[in-house]
C-alpha cells in the first residue's frame, strides 16, 4: 500500500508519500502567509520522532520551505535531496532574505549551508544542472539507502528504494526570474550590486520587501521536479491510496476525506516550474506511461501551465492554493481545461477537498 497526501498547506505546498508504513518521503514545506492553521497541519501530519527517509525540496521560495523548522523539529529527516544553486543566484537569495529581515534567518541558513541547517545525521543530496532535457540520464541510478554522506548526483539520476523510484531533475534556466529582474529595474536596483554588496541589500530593504510581497513567481522561479514511480509496471499491482485533506482542528492530524483511485501509480511533482519551457513528458518519457498523477504547478496558475500535457491519457490533478490568496490562484482556465481533457482537478486548500473520485 502506498498512501500519497496532498496536505492543506494553504497557499504553499506540503506533500508526502508513505510505502507500507516502512518509507516515507517528502516533497516541499511552506506556506506563504506562515499561518498557524498551517503551521498545525505540518505539526501534526506525522506522530512525534517519526522518520521521514527523503525530503525533497523544489526550490527555495518562503512558500515551499518555511515550515521545515517544524517538520525537522518533530521528525528525524535521513536524506535531503535539493537543487544546486550557481554561486552567483546563491548569493542573490542569501542577501534578499537578509534585507527581508529575522524572520528569514533559517531560509538563509538552509540556502547557504544546508549541512548546517539539518545537522550531522542528515544527509544532503545536491542535484546538478542538467541543460539537455531529453538526455534521461537511465544509465545512473543509485540505491538511496547506500547514500549516507553529503554527495553531488547528476540531475535525472535515479534513486531506487526496491522496486520503487525517485528521479529528481533539476532544469538550469539561463534566465530564471524575468519579473524580478524587471522589478528590479523598476525600482532603480543594481540587481548585480545586490548580489555582491550585502550592505546595499539590508539599504535597500524596504524595497526589497515591497517587491517579494507582491511577487507572484516568487524570487527562484524553476522548480527541481521529482519522478516518483515504479521502475517498470510489468506483472505488477499497486494499491495507491490518495488521502487530499486532513482536518486540522484534530491534534492526531486524522484523515477525515479520503480515497482510493486505481490509476496508473506514478506521479511528477512540478513545484512551481513553467510546463510551457519544461517539457515532463519529454523529460521522464521513458517512463510516462506510468503517470497517472501530475501536481499542478505554481497553485493552479495558468502561467505555468501546459494543456498540450493532458493529451495523452486521462489524469489526477491536484493543485495547492490559498483561498485568500492575492495572485488569483487558481485559474478557472487550468480547471476548466484539465476537465475538458477528461482529467480531474483536485483543488487542495485550508478546507477539506470538495472533489469525489469515483472509481
Amino acid at each position: 500500500m502506498i498512501k500519497r497526501i496532498f496536505y492543506p498547506i494553504g497557499q504553499g505546498a506540503f506533500y508526502s508519500e508513505q510505502f507500507n508504513h516502512e518509507f516515507t518521503i517528502v516533497y516541499d514545506c511552506g506556506n506563504f502567509y506562515h499561518e498557524i492553521s498551517a503551521q498545525h497541519v505540518v505539526a501534526n501530519s506525522f506522530p512525534k520522532n517519526s522518520v521521514i527517509d527523503i525530503l525533497f525540496i523544489s526550490h527555495f521560495d518562503r512558500d515551499h520551505v518555511n515550515l521545515i523548522d517544524i517538520l525537522k523539529a518533530n521528525c528525524k529527516i535521513k536524506k535531503v535531496v535539493l537543487p544546486l544553486l550557481h554561486k552567483g543566484e546563491r548569493i542573490l537569495l542569501k542577501n534578499i532574505y537578509t534585507s527581508l529581515g529575522i524572520g528569514y534567518n533559517s531560509i538563509r541558513t538552509l540556502i547557504t549551508n544546508p549541512s548546517e541547517y539539518f545537522g550531522p545525521e542528515t544527509a544532503i543530496i545536491s542535484v546538478d544542472f542538467e541543460l539537455n532535457e531529453n538526455n534521461e540520464n537511465s544509465e545512473t541510478s543509485r540505491e538511496i539507502n547506500g547514500i549516507n554522506d553529503n554527495v553531488r548526483i547528476k540531475s535525472g539520476t535515479i534513486l531506487k528504494n526496491n522496486n520503487w523510484i525517485f528521479i529528481p531533475y533539476n532544469i538550469d534556466y539561463k534566465i530564471r526570474n524575468i519579473e524580478l529582474q524587471r522589478l528590479f529595474i523598476k525600482y532603480k536596483l543594481d540587481i548585480d550590486l545586490f548580489k555582491y554588496d550585502l550592505s546595499y541589500a539590508i539599504k535597500n530593504k524596504n524595497i526589497i520587501k515591497k517587491i517579494y510581497a507582491n511577487l507572484p513567481d516568487g524570487i527562484n522561479a524553476n522548480s527541481m521536479l521529482l519522478y516518483s514511480g515504479p521502475l517498470d509496471t510489468i506483472n505488477k499491482k499497486f494499491e495507491i491510496e490518495y488521502i487530499f485533506s486532513t482536518d486540522i482542528k484534530i491534534k492526531k492530524g486524522c484523515c477525515i476525506y479520503y480515497t482510493s483511485y486505481n490509476c496508473l501509480p506514478a506521479c511528477v511533482y512540478t513545484g512551481d516550474s513553467d510546463l510551457n519551457i519544461t517539457k515532463i513528458s519529454k523529460i521522464f518519457n521513458k517512463y510516462w506511461k506510468n503517470v497517472g498523477t501530475i501536481q499542478i504547478p505554481h497553485h493552479g496558475s495558468e502561467h505555468n501551465f501546459d494543456i498540450n500535457l493532458l493529451n495523452y491519457k486521462p489524469y489526477v490533478c491536484p493543485m495547492s492554493y490559498g483561498l485568500k490568496n492575492i495572485f488569483g490562484h487558481p485559474s478557472t482556465k487550468v480547471i476548466n481545461n484539465i476537465i475538458k481533457n477528461n482529467s480531474l482537478p483536485i483543488l487542495v486548500n485550508e478546507k477539506i477537498c470538495f472533489c469525489e473520485i469515483i472509481t
